[in-house]
């Protein structure tokens, strides 16, 4: 339970659209995730323009959510390998999730 509030939602923007993903931080600033979470494969690998971590994301018995840790990753710090499916982002501000 205490390790899972390294967990994220991820909401993704592309120009073509809004997309969800997951990703679990690697530090307190920097959540790792899929290549095709953050790169836009059906876009030639077009970079997220905007990236929005929900962490604590959990629905409660009633189908609603519970409180969440809402945290912005800079979309200019997002760096990946697509032959290995990784991608890392920063985030805007750093988590105490470990």
């Amino acid at each position: 339970v205490r390790i899972s509030r390294a967990i994220a939602r991820i909401l993704v923007t592309f120009s073509d659209g809004q997309y969800y993903g997951t990703g679990f931080l690697v530090s307190n600033d920097l959540v790792l995730t899929n290549h095709h979470v953050l790169f836009n494969q059906r876009l030639h690998n077009e970079v997220a323009s905007g990236v929005v971590l929900w962490f604590d994301y959990e629905r409660a018995f009633g189908g609603g959510l519970m409180p969440v840790k809402e945290v912005h990753g800079d979309v200019l710090s997002i760096v990946g390998e697509k032959r290995f499916d990784w991608a890392v982002v920063k985030l805007m501000e750093p988590m105490n999730a470990l």
